[in-house]
């Protein structure tokens, strides 16, 4: 699963348009979205044919796990209510302040601190190291990342941007032999718009080890945008994990 990312990455200027099906006046980009359909489409096979999920629950119950741009927090609390024994290894963040934060997100911290875990906010999931200088994550979980804006940065589009900058953040915050999981929405868009492999490379961690990721294997777990009320998860329905280590380390499962 190691190559996979070459199958579908086709620059970071693909436009969603181009790849949702309004490409029949111009033949070369016709041409082009059936490239990548036909890309997706092995991408696709070759992830279901692996089969087993990323183990969340293991990898967390291991050591301390930062989890950061929680949102409303329930992906952290069931984590926190399916292994109880290990909740004290959990820190939640939001990028949002107490404050701002919804009333879910207030129950849910609530119950999180009930269990021994430990939530907080105003986190910026690209500036860790201001936050956590001298701590050291066996494991830091990044679910469904997404910048509101469309706008490329420096020519490049905003959501690699911003992955690039968290990834190289999580890696001086990782143990070495720590991981960095995120979870996006598999689709062709999606997909470039990350291009999660180039900016692993970019933040020196190893090409990532690529998982399906079921939502749900995840009670209770309701994701919802930041920017207004859409969710990847009700949204769409093929979905997967990508993990990262430091580079020269190897992460069989």
């Amino acid at each position: 699963m190691h190559e996979i990312g070459s199958y579908w990455y086709l620059g970071p200027q693909a436009q969603e348009n181009i790849l949702s099906g309004n490409a029949k006046s111009n033949p070369f980009k016709l041409v082009r979205k059936i490239k990548l359909d036909d890309a997706y489409q092995k991408y696709c096979r070759l992830l279901e044919a692996k089969g087993a999920s990323f183990d969340f629950l293991g990898h967390t119950g291991e050591g301390a796990t930062l989890l950061v741009g929680e949102g409303n927090l329930s992906f952290a609390l069931s984590l926190a209510k399916t292994n109880p024994r290990r909740a004290s290894n959990l820190l939640a963040t939001t990028f949002e302040s107490r404050v701002d934060i919804s009333n879910s997100a207030k129950r849910n911290a609530s119950y999180i601190r009930s269990l021994g875990s430990s939530v907080e906010y105003s986190i910026d999931a690209t500036k860790l190291n201001n936050h956590f200088s001298s701590k050291r994550f066996h494991l830091i979980i990044f679910q469904f990342p997404n910048v509101h804006s469309r706008n490329p940065v420096y020519g490049r589009n905003p959501n690699h941007v911003m992955i690039r900058r968290f990834l190289k953040s999580a890696a001086g915050c990782l143990l070495p032999t720590g991981l960095v999981a995120i979870s996006i929405v598999n689709s062709p868009y999606y997909l470039g718009a990350f291009n999660l492999p180039d900016a692993g490379k970019m933040a020196g961690l190893n090409k990532p080890e690529v998982y399906p990721f079921r939502p749900s294997d995840f009670s209770g777990y309701t994701h919802v945008n930041t920017e207004g009320p859409d969710s990847a998860i009700t949204k769409y329905d093929s979905f997967s994990t990508w993990v990262f280590q430091l580079r020269h380390q190897t992460h069989h499962g």
